[in-house]
């Protein structure tokens, strides 16, 4: 082979590592013990769900953004949901999100990830997949699919958390 021919070679076998690398990353995250209690756990399961949905489409930023918070929450690191300034959002969605954000902080502090971990970690996750979602104009379909398992998590966590 010509040095021309092995650089094509050597650069095709990187892509398809790279392109089948993020899945089994996926499945080793969900086998990694959680250095964290259940709510961790349950980010973790969330944000690795997340990252393989993305990484099913083909969109590689979102999965490794995905696996990488997911990674954090298995290492018992603090995992934030995204803040407003994290993605550009279209204007007049931006206050509904906001909102929708600050309900979820005060769930969360308020008691929801220790009374109701998973329903939690699932707001949290959904939140950010809706933002996700919204700044990157996906059809109406998957911001709805983001947008109603926020709702439906914060429901039941915040349900939990304030006993109502």
């Amino acid at each position: 082979m010509t040095s021309g021919k092995t650089l094509a070679a050597v650069a095709a076998g990187l892509m398809f590592v790279a392109g089948c690398g993020i899945s089994s990353e996926v499945d080793a995250l969900r086998k990694i013990p959680t250095k964290g209690d259940a709510y961790m756990h349950a980010l973790q399961m969330e944000y690795a769900g997340l990252a393989a949905t993305a990484d099913g489409r083909g969109a590689d930023d979102s999965a490794e953004f995905y696996y990488n918070k997911g990674k954090m929450a298995a290492g018992g690191k603090k995992v934030d949901p995204l803040g407003m300034k994290d993605r550009k959002l279209p204007k007049g969605v931006d206050d509904e999100i906001e909102a929708a954000r600050l309900a979820l902080v005060a769930v969360l502090r308020g008691g929801g990830a220790k009374k109701a971990p998973n329903q939690s970690a699932r707001a949290q996750a959904m939140f950010d997949c809706w933002m996700e979602e919204v700044s990157r104009n996906a059809p109406a379909m998957a911001v709805g699919e983001c947008r109603k398992g926020f709702d439906q998590a914060l429901k039941y966590a915040d349900e939990a958390s304030t006993g109502k």
